[in-house]
């Protein structure tokens, strides 16, 4: 052992009695920790989906059960999915066994969570600020990560935990060449699991090249783009409309950007975080205060290093977390903030760096710091009371979901809203709508040049004709019944088409209490004129 190396961690001594104020911090953190443990338990073995469009991963994952290929002409616009294939080709072999249901796509979910989280604990144990710290950012991240329905049969926990790992891997190696690949070839999945988790490659390479070696960052670079190459062409081969689907919707659905939907996520991140952001400010203060006790940057440093590649672009010794944190921020703030999905991104991207940096940051002294474990708890509370409310859990008896799925269970053939896409999956029903089918229709004309996809106009022809036979379908009374959102997205069918040919027997008021929602769904069954 080193003998400048205290033999214990966060600096006790055999035989010393712990604080009451540590026992208090241990106490709060591992009540929060099993809080939020029970809640997902209740969330997985909910019946009901917690989010619009959850049953959507089902659709794909029933697809590649059939022997189909969800992202190919046929199984369109049904099997659109503009996140990726590599969620629903993890789940795959668990709904073949226990069967296509939302509780195996939460528990794999909940599975990349805990990884997150024991991700996170050993890289901030590691950094001497003690296995308390640790447990408790590991806590704050765990929280956030499962508020706002994020337990559900989505990706984002997957995409996360790669997110995180090819950013952690090379910190932990000291950017070794080995490091650095294998954080080249996990940003990659990454992207195959949800697009903009690619961000993690640039966060890397950007770094190494600017302040560890230009060589490193080339090399990095190279090995990166050699094989995303050889990965989109043996995807294109096999998937005709992956890149269509993935790249090109989500790259025209930024007509919808607009920064009015920015500036309340970032409200309300300060809102949620207010007692770590003073704790933030603290350390930067205490920062500040060491460099100009004289230990600080001096000008002569600042300089840059072109020719030698062996060498960083800048000499400059950059805290590498909150390198991380601000390009993740600024993803958030220019690109994808501005999209009206609310608070998703800035948890997937923006808290996990900014805890790494704070814990990272904060600097054990040989006495339990009670204003730093103070203001961590009250935070922890916070979430977990805002984001973690017993309340949404009362969705598990809603006497509305439950007379919902009864109009179901008659029911052969259904024009479908998304809320019940996983119960029809679930039984055994081919639903029209998986939640993301929408989407489809989205999609702008590019080029014919088969660096994309199929022709455009055999695309579009695609979704015209989907449409026309849902049309000729209602109007042949070949529903058993329609189910739809009210005001929802009808299919290019008009309201006039619908009343001739149904009449509406029931219209019910279902809540998602875990992302704030509420959809009115009516329930029509054919007239018989």
């Amino acid at each position: 052992m080193n003998a400048h190396q205290p033999p214990f961690p966060e600096h006790i001594s055999p035989g010393k009695p712990i604080s009451l104020a540590r026992l208090l911090f241990f106490i709060g953190v591992l009540v929060s920790i099993c809080w939020a443990l029970y809640f997902i338990f209740e969330t997985i073995t909910l019946l009901y989906p917690i989010q619009y469009r959850e049953g959507a991963a089902q659709v794909m994952t029933q697809i590649l059960l059939m022997g189909g290929n969800p992202f190919s002409l046929a199984h369109q616009p049904l099997g659109m999915n503009n996140y990726g294939l590599a969620y629903s080709l993890v789940v795959y072999p668990f709904a073949a066994v226990y069967g296509n249901t939302l509780a195996v796509y939460r528990i794999v979910t909940f599975f990349f969570l805990i990884c997150i989280f024991s991700l996170i604990f050993v890289t901030i144990s590691k950094n001497n600020t003690g296995r308390l710290f640790a447990l408790a950012c590991g806590a704050l991240v765990l929280i956030t990560l499962a508020g706002r329905g994020g337990i559900g049969a989505i990706p984002s926990a997957m995409g996360t935990f790669l997110f995180l790992l090819a950013i952690l891997i090379p910190y932990n190696r000291r950017f070794d060449r080995a490091s650095l690949l294998i954080s080249a070839l996990i940003s990659i999945l990454a992207y195959y699991t949800k697009p903009y988790f690619v961000l993690s490659f640039g966060i890397v390479a950007s770094y190494v090249f600017l302040f560890v070696s230009k060589k490193k960052g080339l090399g990095m670079g190279l090995a990166f783009g050699v094989t995303f190459a050889a990965c989109y062409l043996f995807v294109r081969q096999l998937c005709d409309l992956y890149f269509v689907d993935t790249f090109l919707s989500n790259l025209d659905n930024d007509t919808g950007r607009s920064f009015s939907y920015l500036y309340p996520q970032l409200i309300e991140l300060v809102k949620e975080f207010y007692p770590v952001l003073i704790l933030s400010m603290i350390s930067v203060m205490r920062e500040v205060g060491r460099l100009r006790a004289g230990h600080g940057l001096k000008p002569s440093l600042l300089r840059l290093n072109v020719p030698s590649l062996d060498q960083p672009l800048v000499s400059l010794a950059l805290n590498y977390f909150a390198y991380v944190f601000l390009c993740s921020m600024s993803a958030f703030v220019f690109i994808l903030g501005p999209h009206p999905q609310y608070m998703v991104y800035a948890y997937q991207l923006i808290v996990p760096p900014f805890c790494l940096w704070l814990f990272r940051t904060i600097k054990p002294s040989a006495r339990f710091d009670p204003i730093a474990a103070s203001l961590i708890l009250f935070n922890i509370l916070i979430l977990s009371l805002t984001l973690l409310n017993p309340t949404f859990l009362s969705q598990k008896s809603s006497g509305a979901w439950a007379r919902l799925y009864e109009d179901v269970t008659p029911a052969s053939r259904i024009l479908n809203s998304p809320v019940i896409a996983s119960v029809m999956v679930e039984r055994g029903m081919v639903p029209v709508d998986s939640g993301q089918t929408e989407y489809f229709y989205d999609i702008l004309a590019y080029p014919h040049d088969q660096i994309w996809g199929p022709d455009y106009d055999l695309v579009k022809s695609a979704g015209l004709l989907y449409q026309e036979a849902i049309i000729r379908s209602v109007e042949n009374r070949d529903y058993d019944k329609v189910i739809l959102t009210k005001g929802g997205w009808l299919y290019n069918l008009t309201y006039q088409t619908l009343i001739q040919h149904y009449n509406r027997t029931d219209t019910i008021l279902v809540r998602m209490p875990e992302v704030n929602q509420h959809w009115s769904i009516e329930v029509w069954e054919p007239n018989g004129n």
